[in-house]
């Protein structure tokens, strides 16, 4: 796919003007959380580092590529629900990331995309929202300077709205070639995706992740009671 996208933020700025913020340990429900919410945050990290790697001075990304992004993205995702797991309830319950709605949204199109380029056919049909209900099957993953001469009538756009028949793609587009068991697997389809849309969900869990720092660097020990 066509580059440059825009680099993940990092983790390091983590409890620097918090007062320690996701530092603390008192919050956390034992020492065993204490060392995983690291563990997890290191997660986070080094997949926000591989994946600014992965894209850093390219000009295109090819399919094994778009498959270590999906890849990195949906780590990062499971890592930073795992870092809210690590806290006590009396912690984390007055805590609400100010985008959750959106975040959720997001996840839902992100994990039908996991699933359909990168895991399918495992749960593919769980998405029939977006339009995949388990009838197409992903074979490869290409850009849009493999299509010249294709007819454009056979052209889809999966994005957080859904599936949709387009008259044409952008440069811009990875583009996913797949079959249909509706039409016996007989002839390609082809479905244009936007990286960028994809890597929302990783933004907004970094930024969620950033909020619970600032949430945590307000509690102070003394209101709670000890465990």
């Amino acid at each position: 796919m066509p580059l440059p996208l825009e680099p993940l933020r990092s983790t390091d700025a983590l409890g620097e003007s918090t007062r320690y913020g996701i530092q603390k340990q008192w919050p956390l429900k034992s020492k065993t959380d204490d060392s995983l919410h690291w563990d997890y945050i290191q997660k986070v990290n080094y997949a926000v580092q591989d994946f600014n790697a992965s894209i850093a001075e390219k000009e295109s990304l090819a399919r094994e590529g778009v498959v270590f992004a999906i890849t990195l993205i949906d780590w990062i995702d499971d890592a930073v629900e795992r870092i809210l797991s690590c806290y006590r309830d009396d912690a984390i319950d007055s805590f609400a990331y100010s985008r959750q709605s959106e975040l959720d949204g997001t996840r839902k199109y992100f994990r039908a995309v996991r699933s359909f380029v990168n895991a399918h056919p495992l749960g593919t049909d769980r998405h029939s929202t977006f339009g995949l209900d388990g009838s197409y099957i992903c074979i490869d993953i290409c850009n849009k300077s493999r299509l010249l001469g294709l007819i454009d009538s056979d052209l889809y756009m999966l994005s957080p709205g859904g599936l949709e028949q387009v008259d044409d793609l952008r440069e811009a587009d990875v583009v996913l070639y797949a079959y249909s068991k509706a039409d016996g697997g007989i002839f390609y389809h082809h479905i244009g995706l936007d990286l960028d849309d994809v890597c929302q969900v990783a933004r907004l869990c970094i930024d969620k992740l950033y909020e619970l720092d600032k949430h945590l660097g307000r509690l102070r020990r003394k209101d709670f009671s000890t465990q």
